[in-house]
């Protein structure tokens, strides 16, 4: 009555996701906690001097080791739940820009020019997986199943810092932080090569 079993995939991935933020318009200079605006030099938050901060992440493919147990409630229908160790590389790319003053801006004569810098890089994360399945078997040696999987792969986190010095005189400095998880829902056809 009772299936015990162990399982393995890799597949290929290509889903993404993105972030913009426009530093632009906030009272305090700070949204979302994403970045800081452009300041003047009496240090108060100027509106038309914005900052803009773009994030994309990819899962590029992901794997599974799992264990499986089931439940015959027919001879031929399973009902089964799977959990296990789940890895993938994520790759994450972005850009900010921002506008850097030179000398007092305003009727003395100060500056204004555009400051950007971008970033790529990839990792591979570990993370765990679980969900359930029905398999039935239709014919000799053929079956078929619907999965669903849930997939978390923990948090993926850096910084980036321009290479030119910003409004408030200090290099503009944006972090991100972000979680990875997918749901999976597939549907397989098995054959059975050995009649046993």
């Amino acid at each position: 009555m009772f299936v015990v079993g162990l399982e393995a995939d890799f597949q290929g991935g290509g889903q993404k996701g993105r972030f913009d933020a426009l530093c632009a318009g906030a009272p305090d200079g700070v949204q979302d906690g994403v970045c800081t605006p452009g300041h003047r030099g009496d240090n108060t938050f100027d509106p038309a001097l914005p900052v803009t901060f773009d994030l994309t992440q990819k899962l590029d493919w992901f794997g599974t080791v799992r264990g499986r147990l089931g439940v015959a409630v027919t001879p031929r229908v399973l009902l089964y739940g799977t959990g296990g160790l789940a890895y993938g590389r994520v790759s994450t790319s972005g850009s900010v820009s921002a506008i850097n003053v030179g000398g007092f801006p305003g009727a003395d004569g100060g500056t204004f020019t555009p400051v950007a810098a971008s970033f790529s890089s990839s990792t591979t994360k570990f993370g765990w997986s679980a969900g359930a399945g029905v398999e039935g078997a239709f014919a000799d040696n053929w079956s078929a199943r619907l999965e669903y999987l849930y997939v978390d792969l923990g948090t993926v986190s850096g910084s980036l810092t321009t290479p030119v010095i910003a409004l408030s005189g200090a290099p503009l400095v944006v972090s991100y932080r972000s979680r990875v998880t997918d749901n999976v829902l597939r549907f397989g056809l098995n054959y059975r090569f050995s009649g046993t």
